[in-house]
């Protein structure tokens, strides 16, 4: 290609000097000084390329040598922000790496090296293990993201239920099984006859949810302390002993977000109550006390709130967004954990911060381009924010799309928890005390 351009633009100079030729000693014609001007711009154009391409492609070697070191010093370049444009060019031009043995964890020795970050085994702190935490994951495709996700939140001493949405061929529920028996029998699957055929919007979403948070409170092995709901498409921004610092922090609140009551009046349900109640929307994506989850499997009220929405499953009123923040936010209703005051979630206060999640909405614009489900798909431009963020998981993520921004979200995960186990102690830079200074951590039922 480069032979190419100088060909191009020692034919400019040649053809330009004959011009000028004729110029001087035939005519002034201005067809003939226009065309002359034209190979004079184009010469420029030329060279200008041959250097573009040039630095392009030693900026691209540059990346990849960096992109295919185990320590992946190009992801710390990431997080640095202010990428250049050319930076954004050649890191989208980066392709998935192909690491084996997501779809071979059925041999022992391919499930033992898959467990492990970075060749060290993943150690637990005593403060881990007197708080034990239970997660609940829907999934319904591509089993590589969510090996990747159970491998950074999989403790031996926590508790794990994967629903595995029932419209999903047999093939990937059989490998989710082997994941599961990978990493141990902390770690349930809910049975093919029991799984639910989700759609999206619909009560079956709070269903999966309600299925799996029975089945871990019936679990007399692991008394958990919280549980957090998980897709397939998310990473962790905490580490285990910084999510277990955290909800120790909160002094018993329930991480529920609330964005009010006054957009979508048509998703509440058209239903005369018993007792006054003001409904409250919020993300689905929360950290619920076991007390909690225990009050709304048994109190009447709420059982009467679930049976209306449980009537309604057949309309996309999106329940799962409102069950749990009217709990949370009606604190008349009694529920352990429920904040005394209505406070609106928002990012301009901190104390008032949804610490859930960290998210993009597709009505605030993706810089991406790309959403899913009106969430912005996290690419190269968001990820650069990942190190200063104090929720608990970042959504949502494509392995395909801008995958160097899910392969660096995961390798700062990893750093963080290779940290603890060397340094015994939590990272100095974490600050629990932002959690405990939330509105709801200092105002709740208790």
């Amino acid at each position: 290609m480069k032979y190419r351009y100088v060909l191009i633009s020692d034919g400019a100079k040649s053809s330009c000097r004959l011009i000028h030729r004729f110029m001087l000693h035939r005519t002034k014609s201005l067809t003939v000084r226009i065309l002359c001007a034209f190979l004079i711009i184009l010469t420029v154009v030329s060279l200008t390329t041959i250097g573009y391409c040039r630095k392009y492609r030693a900026h691209l070697r540059s990346l990849l040598r960096e992109y295919n070191d185990e320590d992946q010093p190009i992801c710390e370049y990431v997080f640095r922000g202010n990428l250049s444009w050319m930076d954004y060019r050649v890191l989208n031009r980066i392709r998935l790496t192909e690491n084996g043995g997501y779809g071979n964890l059925t041999n022992r020795h391919t499930c033992e090296e898959f467990k492990l970050i970075h060749r060290q085994t993943v150690e637990s702190s005593k403060e881990e293990r007197e708080f034990p935490l239970a997660f609940s994951l829907a999934v319904h495709e591509n089993i590589r993201p969510i090996s990747r996700l159970l491998r950074l939140i999989y403790r031996p001493h926590n508790l794990y239920c994967i629903h595995v949405d029932s419209k999903s061929p047999q093939v990937f529920y059989d490998e989710v099984m082997a994941l599961a028996n990978c990493f141990g029998d902390n770690v349930i699957v809910v049975n093919r006859s029991e799984s639910v055929v989700v759609r999206w919007g619909h009560y079956s979403i709070l269903e999966v949810f309600l299925l799996c948070s029975d089945k871990l409170m019936r679990n007399d092995r692991v008394k958990w302390k919280y549980i957090l709901n998980v897709s397939g498409q998310e990473l962790p921004l905490r580490t285990n002993w910084e999510l277990v610092a955290a909800l120790k922090a909160i002094n018993g609140w329930n991480i529920v977000e609330n964005l009010g009551s006054k957009d979508n009046p048509g998703r509440w349900p058209n239903l005369n109550f018993s007792f006054p109640i003001h409904w409250s929307k919020g993300s689905f994506y929360m950290a619920l006390s076991r007390s909690f989850v225990n009050f709304h499997r048994t109190d009447s009220k709420a059982r009467e709130i679930l049976s209306v929405m449980k009537a309604e499953r057949h309309l996309m009123k999106h329940p799962d967004e409102l069950y749990f923040p009217t709990l949370v936010y009606n604190p008349s209703l009694g529920a352990p954990g429920a904040c005394k005051e209505y406070y609106l979630s928002s990012k301009s206060d901190p104390r008032a911060q949804y610490v859930g999640r960290y998210v993009r909405w597709s009505h605030e614009h993706c810089i991406s381009g790309k959403n899913s489900n009106g969430v912005c798909l996290i690419g190269l431009y968001l990820s650069q924010f990942i190190p200063t963020r104090m929720e608990f998981f970042a959504n949502k993520f494509r392995e395909q799309f801008q995958p160097i921004a899910y392969d660096c979200t995961e390798h700062y995960a990893m750093q963080k928890i290779l940290r603890e186990i060397r340094t015994k102690q939590l990272d100095p830079n974490f600050n629990v005390t932002f959690y405990s200074q939330l509105y709801c951590s200092e105002y709740q039922v208790n």
